[in-house]
């Protein structure tokens, strides 16, 4: 299993993933930060096969996360750890010194990964999401 920077070749798969997925991004949404400077996005793969994308944007000396996401099938194996570790060192590698991220109220689970990982609860955002609505839970970590 390893991480390797996102690139047009993966996009396929990315769209496979996301039929069946939870993910509230679209694929042309992942296909666009193809094309971001600022956009650092990797996917998790083991042999050929795409099991999770995750990124952050560099804004100055802050990584803001846009996404993490694994294949439904394969969650709770520490996918979305070994991803989000990824990101972190990527995120130390570009100059960053904090990483931050929003994720939906409702998403413990997500939650629960974040907090493992260092992050602390700043604040919550009421009615950040729309479909489905929800309040999203900002938080950051020191890097």
């Amino acid at each position: 299993m390893q991480v390797v920077a996102f690139s047009a070749q993966h996009c396929l798969q990315v769209r496979q993933l996301l039929k069946d997925s939870d993910s509230d991004w679209t694929a042309a949404q992942f296909e666009n930060e193809l094309l971001q400077p600022l956009a650092k996005f990797y996917v998790l793969i083991e042999g050929e096969l795409v099991l999770g994308i995750g990124g952050f944007w560099v804004l100055v000396d802050q990584a803001q996360v846009m996404q993490l996401f694994v294949d439904t099938k394969r969650r709770r194996q520490g996918l979305g750890k070994y991803l989000m570790n990824q990101l972190i060192a990527s995120a130390r590698k570009e100059g960053c010194t904090a990483m931050g991220l929003e994720v939906r109220a409702k998403n413990l689970p997500a939650q629960h990964l974040y907090g493992g990982l260092g992050f602390q609860i700043c604040y919550r955002r009421p009615g950040f999401y729309i479909e489905p609505s929800d309040d999203a839970v900002v938080m950051e970590k020191k890097l």
